[in-house]
């Protein structure tokens, strides 16, 4: 292996080691690889062997790396953090209560939350969130660093304050630092697992021109800090396993609308920007106005009238938003 890449194993490792002196439940069952296909992947295979809901996989590269609909998810080696771990909403108290909870259809939304709190733990940059699952950023404005672990969470009991959105005067450009993909499995009607895959761009790396063109990474946001990339990259590997714990603790207690509300905190645009989108070869247009009980992007269509979108591309005309 090359320096380089035993530096990020090294720094990876050394993040994972510091969730589990803080108890998070989520670094208990961690492995690092150096390279794999996919780490959704791995711990679907995990999962069918009996793994716990936590277990999670972090590699250094993926050769077979996928965004939604199958799209291909650029993993160079040591340049961002390709996670993947385990939920079992099946023996989620709120799931065994009352199976129609919306508490799995909120996985994706609660992850969001996660690598939005993690990142802004570590570095003092406008990250926000695009429906249904990027964490993106606005212009290129934002820079410097608070300590990390400090910050409290959208999952915290409500007394604690969630976050807001980017600064007012922020440019329509729109870049993504990081994507999600939920992956579940059933039996018999039951969801029994879901693999939660996260991928967070860290360093500048090649990749091909359309996809440069539209992604932003955390060293490019933050500017140098102290001890570098590496440092950045363990610190959020840290933080984002804390976060998907105390998340995960949230949907499985049924507390699915303070979830909502911090996923509406951290995702201005989802109310008021005009969208558009394609269902059955016909294209509808509209303006966002928050998600249902569920999650689905709710657009109002007409005056008095609104449909649920539940799936699909759907494109943000963020130069029609309203301030």
């Amino acid at each position: 292996m090359s320096a380089s890449l035993d530096a990020w194993l090294e720094a990876v490792r050394a993040g994972v080691e510091r969730a589990a002196t803080h108890g998070d439940a989520f670094a208990r069952h961690v492995s690092v690889r150096a390279t794999t296909g996919s780490t959704n992947d791995d711990v679907a295979r995990a999962a069918a062997e009996g793994a716990p809901e936590g277990y999670t996989v972090i590699a250094a590269e993926q050769t077979a790396g996928r965004g939604r609909r199958g799209a291909a998810w650029h993993s160079p080696a040591a340049h961002g953090l390709y996670v993947s771990t385990l939920l079992r909403p099946d023996r989620w108290p709120a799931m065994r209560q009352d199976p129609a909870s919306p508490a799995s259809s909120l996985v994706t939304l609660m992850a969001g939350v996660a690598v939005v709190e993690a990142v802004r733990d570590v570095c003092d940059v406008p990250v926000e969130l695009k429906w249904p699952n990027d964490v993106m950023v606005r212009g290129e404005a934002g820079s410097g660093k608070r300590d990390s672990g400090t910050g409290e969470s959208a999952f915290a009991p409500p007394a604690s304050a969630g976050h807001g959105g980017p600064p007012q005067g922020a440019g329509p450009r729109w870049r993504k630092l990081a994507g999600i993909l939920a992956e579940g499995s059933s039996d018999g009607g039951v969801l029994r697992s879901v693999v939660l895959g996260i991928g967070i761009n860290v360093r500048p790396a090649e990749a091909p021109p359309d996809v440069a063109a539209r992604m932003i990474t955390l060293e490019e946001l933050a500017g140098p800090l102290a001890g570098g990339s590496l440092a950045m990259a363990s610190q959020v590997v840290e933080a984002l396993l804390g976060r998907l714990a105390a998340g995960t603790m949230a949907l499985a207690a049924g507390d699915v609308a303070r979830v909502r509300e911090a996923w509406l905190a951290a995702a201005p645009s989802v109310d008021g920007t005009p969208v558009r989108w394609h269902h059955h070869g016909v294209t509808h247009s509209g303006r966002a106005r928050g998600i249902d009980d569920a999650g689905a992007l709710r657009v109002q269509v007409a005056a008095s009238a609104e449909v649920l979108v539940h799936g699909g591309d759907v494109e943000w005309l963020l130069e029609g938003a309203r301030s």
